[in-house]
């Protein structure tokens, strides 16, 4: 539903292309390029009308790369209509999974910002990545406890299994006139 219907036409295309940041770039204050900038457009098929504008929010996600000391930095959502002016989304920085996502409702460019300081911006991503870590640690040891668990039900299952007389075979059918079926 976020694409309006156009009226001749029955679908969409999309294109991304991704570039490098340009030397003339605006970024927000305290904010650096994180990786690069890229240009989504839209046509209508098959009239070719440009799409530029959404009818309702689309959620954007974009990777980052993953640089030395990454848990120090803060990532922003960055949009821009011409390439060269950005401004910051409100956006959700996933630092495990270097993804910064955020809602856009048009088309153009759009990078991810990180902070130029290298240092964790006051609104709480310190506790958010202590909190990402310990449930990381939380779930590791859920994995392992289910692991040890599963081992030592297998190894009492085996021994009892070794303790056991063995089993004597089945008495065999008796041939009452008939033909024995090989696959029975």
């Amino acid at each position: 539903g976020a694409i309006a219907p156009h009226a001749g036409d029955s679908s969409v295309s999309l294109v991304i292309t991704p570039t490098a940041p340009g030397p003339s770039i605006v970024l927000p204050s305290g904010l650096q390029m994180a990786g690069n900038v890229y240009r989504f457009t839209a046509i209508y098929r098959p009239s070719g009308d440009p799409l530029t504008r959404l009818r309702q929010d689309a959620q954007l996600v974009l990777a980052y790369p993953l640089r030395s000391h990454t848990l120090a930095f803060r990532h922003t959502l960055l949009s821009s209509p011409d390439g060269r002016s950005f401004t910051a989304v409100t956006s959700t920085d996933s630092i495990a999974q270097q993804l910064v996502q955020g809602n856009v409702q048009e088309l153009g460019y759009f990078a991810v910002g990180q902070s130029s300081t290298g240092t964790p911006t006051p609104s709480g991503s310190v506790g958010h990545v202590l909190f990402s870590v310990l449930l990381w640690a939380l779930l590791g040891l859920i994995v392992v406890a289910f692991l040890l668990t599963e081992l030592r039900r297998r190894r009492n299952r085996n021994r009892s299994r070794a303790s056991r007389p063995p089993r004597r075979p089945p008495p065999p059918k008796r041939d009452r006139g008939r033909r024995l079926d090989p696959w029975e």
